[in-house]
């Protein structure tokens, strides 16, 4: 089988190769798209009955005719052929198989398409097993070779010599071994940034590596170096160099971290932060999960309670692009145990922030779980903190727990939610908690357009121990108005507290898409930041890379 990367596509219109990125002769071109005038004169032509045949009850096949070489044991289907293979789908002009090998041979411009991605190549061979076949499983298995292979996801071109795809037992690990690489992005003159290699091997959902990679950076030509490892996995982050980053009240300083596997469930990582006029912070921690990470691809990161509590809610923070992004994280299952160490960190988003909160030792219990339409979300601590370095240490256990009931359509494109979350801490000094009520309706009125608004309250009760133990606001009423259609976003969210009568929080984000690159400005009075850069707007190709197991839609 062809790795479950492609699913059934929807009728698209194949892109247009063009001057954004030439292509050598040989190699395969997409078909220019069809006007809509040709192809309702196309479609109103008649068209040969197709016949259909299944074959080792593994391949479906459809094509304009079929003949059976008795002889030499050969299928031969030729004109319009489209083969269908578990959750594969082929199409070429001509294919021949030989049941006695079980292998094929796909002849002329090949092409698998994918809703997000065109995959073509030249004169593909693969190779199957009947549904039945209790061959040896424990030998790696070619699965399919080709060569002159042309890649579109997203905006993401990959051009390669050679593609071969094997199945890696024992646990049937899909390899992708790309020859002669060139990498580029569609929307970019042919003299523009461009990345090559002379080989990458590539794990989905795991990692990939690049041989002899190099970048060719508007016509000057960079590298190569010998080798690149890259990660692929979502629990993880791989390593990463340091960056330069601001700080409010700091200034420009450097900050670093980096994550690993030790073992398919096990992780580890690090952190370090530089900055000038505060002393240097950093963590370290080791977590384990049991579930199952093709399932389950969280991030093996223990969450923290000294980030802003609210930080992934669309009702929240502008910077989250849309309201389901949320309802889908509280319904995602996990279970993450954890063990770290936290030095001199900064809190946000409370009452009174603290720049150097430090756990001696934190050991911590994520979970996770959806039931009935609920999801529930809970994180448990027994840790070792202090404020600062100035206070001694105290030992408490903390609570956190988020309880989203389902989300109700109330017709049209308008929805509502109602959700429930606390916090109780039990130290040695004191106790403290609080529980909280949001009730909140959005919807999209028209294309375009995403509007929304919500009110929380706020029951406290104990005494908080530290400053940032509290909650800055008890009784809140946020209103958040986004446009996101074509290269344009514009988002604005306001806070307001409904005791003290004061807007207390304005946020807006303002972004023009070009192509590939996204400028963006993002600006939060609280907690404060300020934010001005560019991203990289290739998110469909990093997810297909990035998953184990992908399903085609309706399986």
């Amino acid at each position: 089988m062809l790795p479950p990367i492609y699913t059934t596509p929807p009728p698209i219109e194949a892109p247009v190769l063009s001057s954004e990125m030439p292509v050598a002769q040989g190699e395969p071109q997409i078909e220019e798209a069809i006007s809509p005038a040709k192809q309702e004169e196309s479609n109103s032509q008649a068209k040969p009955t197709q016949q259909e045949i299944t074959v080792d009850d593994a391949l479906h096949i459809r094509a304009n005719t079929i003949s059976d070489d008795l002889v030499d044991g050969k299928l031969i289907c030729e004109g319009e052929v489209e083969l269908n293979y578990g959750l594969t789908k082929l199409k070429a002009n001509r294919i021949v198989l030989d049941r006695t090998e079980q292998k094929g041979t796909a002849e002329g411009l090949v092409q698998i398409i994918d809703p997000e991605g065109i995959i073509q190549c030249s004169d593909l061979e693969f190779f199957w097993k009947d549904a039945g076949s209790d061959a040896d499983t424990s030998e790696d298995r070619l699965v399919a070779t080709g060569r002159n292979a042309f890649i579109k996801i997203d905006r993401v071109l990959i051009q390669a010599a050679t593609l071969e795809i094997i199945e890696r037992m024992p646990d049937r690990t899909p390899e992708w071994i790309l020859g002669e690489v060139k990498f580029s992005f569609s929307d970019m003159e042919p003299r523009g940034t461009r990345f090559r290699a002379r080989r990458i091997r590539l794990y989905p959902g795991k990692y990939g590596l690049a041989e002899k990679p190099g970048i060719d950076l508007f016509g000057w030509r960079l590298g190569p170096i010998p080798e690149y490892t890259f990660n692929l996995d979502k629990r993880v982050s791989g390593f990463k160099l340091p960056s330069l980053a601001d700080r409010r009240g700091a200034g420009f300083g450097i900050t670093w971290d980096s994550s690993f596997l030790l073992n398919d469930k096990t992780g580890v990582g690090a952190a370090v932060n530089i900055f000038p006029g505060l002393g240097p912070s950093g963590e370290l921690f080791i977590s384990h999960s049991p579930l199952d990470p093709e399932v389950n691809p969280f991030s093996l990161k223990p969450r923290s309670d000294l980030d802003e509590r609210y930080r992934r809610s669309w009702f929240e923070n502008v910077i989250v692009d849309d309201p389901e992004a949320y309802f889908a994280f509280m319904n995602q299952r996990k279970l993450n145990y954890g063990l770290g160490t936290t030095w001199n960190f900064e809190t946000e988003g409370r009452p009174t922030d603290s720049t150097d909160v430090s756990k001696l030792v934190e050991l911590s219990l994520d979970h996770g779980t959806s039931f009935n339409g609920f999801g529930l979300q809970s994180t448990l601590r027994a840790q070792r903190i202090r404020p600062d370095g100035n206070t001694a240490w105290s030992d408490r256990l903390s609570l956190n727990s988020q309880l989203l009931a389902p989300v109700q359509n109330l017709g049209g494109n308008w929805n509502a939610f109602g959700m429930v979350d606390g916090i109780g801490l039990i130290g040695s000094k004191n106790q403290y908690g609080y529980v909280r009520g949001t009730l909140g309706i959005f919807g999209r009125p028209v294309d375009g357009f995403i509007i929304g608004g919500s009110y929380s309250a706020i029951t406290q009760f104990g005494t908080p121990e530290f400053a940032f133990d509290g909650v800055p606001v008890t009784h809140s009423m946020n209103l958040r108005a986004d446009y996101r259609k074509g290269p344009y976003t514009f988002s604005y969210l306001a806070k307001y507290d409904l005791r003290n009568s004061n807007w207390y929080d304005k946020e807006w984000e303002i972004a023009l898409a070009a192509g590939t690159f996204e400028p963006f400005i993002v600006s939060r009075e609280f907690p404060s930041d300020f934010r001005m850069g560019i991203r990289f707007r290739i998110n469909s190709f990093v997810d297909r890379l990035q998953q184990r197991n992908p399903k085609r839609e309706g399986s």
